[in-house]
């Protein structure tokens, strides 16, 4: 599924991605299954920061996830999540996430 994401929400959701890699020395084949999301991710990042740096000010890039993906990432977002710039990209990102899943019918 398309979602449209903030850089903030982008960043969190590579945090996501990431965050077991710092509990007990998970599986790498865990992290594998998430590569091509991180990589599209980072594409999305990427983008981001070349278009600011011509003097245009971006806030969202387009990145697809899978429906199966999307329903393991509404349960390891965190409902509430700030970078520290006041805004709580983690629950506009869990609400995108829902939204996305109920419009395809997802429970």
């Amino acid at each position: 599924m398309e979602l449209i994401l903030t850089q903030d929400e982008l960043w969190l959701l590579d945090w996501v991605l990431c965050y077991p890699m710092q509990q007990a020395a998970p599986q790498v084949e865990w992290h594998m299954t998430w590569a091509t999301l991180r990589d599209d991710l980072w594409k999305a990042i990427i983008y981001l920061n070349e278009v600011a740096k011509e003097g245009e000010t971006p806030t969202e890039a387009m990145v697809w996830i899978e429906t199966s993906d999307l329903r393991v990432l509404l349960a390891l977002t965190p409902t509430t999540f700030r970078w520290g710039t006041g805004q709580d990209c983690g629950h506009s990102l869990k609400m995108k996430i829902a939204k996305a899943l109920l419009a395809k019918g997802e429970p």
